[in-house]
C-alpha cells in the first residue's frame, strides 16, 4: 500500500504540470484525499463484512473491490483515448 503513494503523487504532479499547470495544488491534495477516502472505505467494509457474515467474505469483499477497480480503470482509459483524441483534432 506504502509503495505506490509516492508513484501515484509524482505521476499526478506530472499530468497536472503538462496538462493543467494551474491545478499543481489541487493535484497535491488529491493524492492524500483519495489514499485516505480508500483507507476508510475499505476498513468500513471489511468491519461491516466481519461483522454481518463473519471472516470468510473478507476474500470475495477484496474481490469485488478488485472487479470496481479494473472496470474503474478501463473506464478511465476509454475517457482518456477520447480525451487525447479530441485534443489532437482541435491541434490540428
Amino acid at each position: 500500500m506504502y509503495l505506490l503513494n509516492a508513484p501515484v503523487q509524482v505521476h499526478f504532479f506530472s499530468v497536472a504540470e503538462k496538462e493543467y499547470p494551474q491545478s499543481l495544488v489541487l493535484s497535491s491534495s488529491l493524492n492524500s484525499i483519495f489514499f485516505n477516502f480508500g483507507i476508510s472505505l475499505g476498513s468500513a467494509t471489511g468491519g461491516i463484512l466481519v461483522a454481518n457474515h463473519g471472516l470468510i467474505t473478507i476474500g470475495p469483499g477484496a474481490s469485488g473491490f478488485a472487479f470496481l477497480a479494473i472496470i474503474t480503470l478501463i473506464l478511465l482509459n476509454k475517457e482518456i483515448g477520447r480525451h487525447n483524441k479530441l485534443r489532437n483534432e482541435v491541434k490540428s
